[in-house]
């Protein structure tokens, strides 16, 4: 598992996830425990703040789509597949996602313009005027077709490709490549049923919520929330997903927690036959 390209770019995958965890849904948890927004005690923090949370999002989408397109060249092309997929073109294209996507959000350290008090009394960040339009009612389809609609459609093309492939292999190859390509097509439509709640909310919420209503404001809170911890949810939830689709992670698990614990109980049994040194009750050593 540790030699194959698919399970480097999902250990990418489960830094960027914890990363969209510790960024975003961190900042709702101390909101709603302190009512503190972090992102309104300092402008530089809400910039820095928002670019690692856009970037990290963005990042684990195309981390995916990278995946994808190396399950692709796998089962099309496995004669080459050593050639096209080693371990530095996995390096460099992670670098070149990481460099495209930091460019397309390193905008927040120049359209952020200050923290104001907005019309429900709280601290937010605001934008420049200058960019204030743009920034309100086009950049939010650009950001969604860089993070959701693009990383979709090259999924969505790619997964149904490999199924019309394995469908067609002889059952003796469809045995050796079920196991990656069923893992990798779990997370994909995790992803995918994850994240679209969230996408068709914030697209339709103008028609869904016209009125200013408590009740209307009620239900969009509640759906908003819902749609949310979705959205959280496929980062929190890759990993299971890779063992429970993945034999080799399982195994290579089983594997690694194995070996930890042969090496907490041989030197254990060194301890024991040195009768000099000190255990406090409970086998603590000092």
């Amino acid at each position: 598992m540790r030699k194959n390209i698919s399970s480097i770019y999902l250990s990418v995958l489960a830094v960027v996830d914890t990363t969209v965890l510790y960024t975003g849904l961190l900042r709702h948890w101390i909101r709603h425990i302190s009512d503190t927004d972090i992102q309104s005690i300092s402008i530089g923090g809400c910039k820095f703040h928002l670019f690692i949370a856009y970037f990290s999002l963005d990042l684990s989408a195309w981390i995916l789509v990278a995946v994808t397109f190396e399950r692709f060249v796998a089962v099309y092309i496995p004669n080459k597949v050593r050639i096209y997929c080693t371990g530095f073109t996995t390096f460099l294209t992670v670098c070149v996602i990481s460099l495209a996507l930091s460019f397309i959000n390193h905008h927040y350290f120049w359209t952020l313009e200050d923290i104001k008090m907005n019309e429900l009394g709280g601290l937010e960040c605001v934008y420049n005027e200058e960019v204030k339009d743009f920034m309100m009612y086009t950049w939010p389809w650009i950001y969604k077709c860089v993070a959701f609609f693009i990383p979709l459609i090259i999924m969505l093309t790619g997964n149904v490709l490999i199924i019309i492939k394995i469908l067609k292999l002889s059952s003796e190859n469809e045995s050796k490549m079920t196991s990656t390509t069923a893992m990798l097509l779990t997370v994909n439509f995790g992803f995918i049923i994850c994240t679209s709640p969230i996408v068709l909310y914030d697209n339709f919420k103008t028609t869904w919520y016209p009125d200013d209503e408590k009740s209307t404001i009620a239900k969009s809170d509640l759906h908003y929330a819902i749609c949310s911890l979705l959205m959280y949810t496929n980062n929190s939830i890759n990993f299971l997903l890779y063992c429970l689709a993945g034999p080799k992670f399982r195994r290579e698990l089983r594997n690694l927690f194995s070996k930890r614990k042969e090496s907490q109980v041989a030197p254990a049994s060194n301890i024991q036959s040195l009768p000099d040194v000190e255990t406090l009750p409970g086998g603590l050593l000092f």
